[in-house]
């Protein structure tokens, strides 16, 4: 790998651009066993006489890979970031906003929806990544049709008109392989 680095390092000279190496990190994907000297921190990789550190969970055109390449880390961040927006949307469910359900709903799909279908190929590796944005889901309708905890999720999504995140990201997704792939 350092030889590729090399000639990265002689392509970067050739034009008289630089690059960090702090700014850089790799981590090494194998069906098999780690080996030794990379579990250990013992294997270093270098351009321009810098260490490329190791990340274990680096983030790839705003989706984070974890170990097993199963999503769940990305899917955790996503919670994370979703349960923030919710706030948001408590906030303006309050009486002195006074905004109408459809408004709530547009609300919704614009901060909720949107940030839980960035990729939705990914969600179908695992299928508990759509069962965690489920609740989530779940949690935004109810707060947006203030209805009570207990209530099911069938008839907070009949009420809504929305569908499950489960079966939008199946069908993002034939829409995708349909328009991309099986051109």
């Amino acid at each position: 790998m350092q030889r590729y680095l090399k000639s990265i390092e002689d392509w970067f000279n050739k034009w008289r651009k630089t690059k960090a190496g702090k700014k850089c990190s790799f981590k090494i994907y194998s069906k098999g066993p780690i080996p030794k000297e990379l579990s250990s921190g013992e294997f270093k990789l270098f351009i321009f006489n810098e260490a490329i550190p190791v990340n274990h969970n680096p983030k790839y055109l705003g989706i984070n890979l974890d170990r097993n390449l199963n999503f769940k880390y990305h899917t955790e961040l996503v919670r994370e970031k979703l349960f923030k927006l919710l706030n948001i949307i408590k906030c303006l469910t309050f009486k002195k906003w006074s905004l109408s359900t459809e408004r709530l709903i547009n609300v919704y799909k614009v901060l909720i929806r949107s940030t839980m279908e960035y990729v939705p190929q990914l969600l179908l590796v695992n299928g508990e990544n759509i069962e965690r944005l489920h609740g989530v889901q779940y949690k935004a309708l109810q707060i947006l049709l203030k209805e009570s905890p207990r209530c099911s999720n069938l008839f907070i999504h009949h009420l809504s008109q929305i569908e499950t995140i489960h079966d939008r990201i199946y069908s993002l997704s034939e829409k995708y392989f349909e328009k991309n792939i099986l051109k």
